[in-house]
């Protein structure tokens, strides 16, 4: 199978947040997590549904596969970025229609997300990056060391 790698992250990207597993622990670490981004020039967006609780997870299953398949599809994004992980993303593989995503783009994340890396190499073939989830971000960032950071930009 041949893999398809996504074109390399402009300086001012579209990144699209999604929340395929866990909520996050607080807000605060999603407005860290933006500023850092947006500090570098690019945008953040989000899906509609990345605020939403249902249980341990991040809204429902539709709803966080609503998110991602928007995020997968949407034209202008260059990039898709998982807010954390936690549980519940390989529930959403059989909701995701695999046949119509748009341009390949970055996908970025781990933990749970290694299912989400798995399920886009096998099915469209794309090239994922299994790093720093989006809230690794923050301020805080005493999970990420400088030489992952510097990696993740240089990616």
């Amino acid at each position: 199978m041949n893999r398809i790698k996504p074109k390399a992250l402009p300086e001012k990207a579209t990144i699209a947040v999604v929340a395929p597993a866990s909520p996050p622990q607080t807000r605060s670490e999603i407005e860290q997590a933006t500023e850092y981004f947006e500090s570098r020039g690019h945008e953040v967006v989000f899906g509609p549904n990345h605020r939403n609780v249902h249980g341990y997870l991040a809204g429902t299953d539709e709803e966080r596969a609503a998110d991602l398949q928007w995020a997968l599809t949407e034209p202008g994004i260059d990039m898709v970025h998982a807010l954390c992980g936690g549980y519940g993303s390989a529930r959403l593989y059989e909701r995701i229609d695999w046949d119509n995503l748009g341009e390949p783009r970055i996908v970025c994340g781990f933990s749970d997300i290694t299912g989400l890396h798995l399920a886009l190499a096998r099915k469209p073939g794309w090239v994922t990056f299994y790093g720093p989830n989006f809230l690794r971000f923050t301020r805080r960032k005493d999970e990420l060391t400088k030489e992952t950071e510097d990696w993740f930009h240089r990616a």
